[in-house]
């Protein structure tokens, strides 16, 4: 079975504070375990609105949840 992305699009934010709430969301990501669980198999990032509508959503503007080291990416590369 296939599961669509989840995907957070951060509003009014600048790129700081942007950073930090991704931060956040992977600690969360990380210390539940149900969580963590449901993000095998179904895969979640976070972006910037300014960054979407400025770039769109294919381009590298997405921090996966899961993976701390993967560099960004396009919505469907997380």
């Amino acid at each position: 079975m296939v599961f669509p992305r989840l995907l957070f699009v951060l509003a009014d934010t600048g790129e700081r504070a942007a950073r930090q709430r991704i931060r956040d969301l992977q600690s969360i990501a990380d210390a539940h375990p149900l969580v963590a669980r449901m993000l095998m198999t179904v895969k979640a990032g976070a972006a910037r609105l300014d960054d979407l509508e400025q770039h769109g959503t294919s381009a590298a503007v997405w921090r996966t949840l899961t993976d701390h080291t993967l560099p960004l990416c396009g919505a469907w590369q997380l």
